[in-house]
């Protein structure tokens, strides 16, 4: 599979084996791009695909772990009391979820 950005020239993405579905990072969002692929086998590769259209990523997603920013703080209570914890922190992307 290979990619285009802006007229440039053509930069390979990916030649492991795909089923239907590939995952290309490190896209910059809002420049165009346009992808094409090419089938290969024990014969060699085959013609490229017609490039599809003109398509602009909407964001970059970068993955970063959940990053805590202010950790919990030591609590002394007595058996039979309530205490409230709390701590912030950042999920990260992708979002993640808390659980306690």
């Amino acid at each position: 599979m290979e990619k285009i950005l802006s007229s440039a020239h053509w930069e390979t993405v990916g030649e492991e084996p795909v089923d239907v579905e590939f995952t290309i990072r490190h896209l910059q969002p809002d420049q165009e791009y346009e992808f094409r692929v090419a089938a290969v086998n024990a014969a060699g590769q085959g013609p490229w695909s017609d490039s599809s259209e003109p398509c602009v990523p909407a964001k970059v997603v970068e993955s970063a772990k959940p990053n805590l920013v202010t950790p919990l703080a030591n609590a002394n209570v007595q058996v039979g009391e309530s205490v409230e914890l709390e701590c912030e922190f950042k999920l990260g992307e992708p979002k993640g979820e808390v659980t306690w």
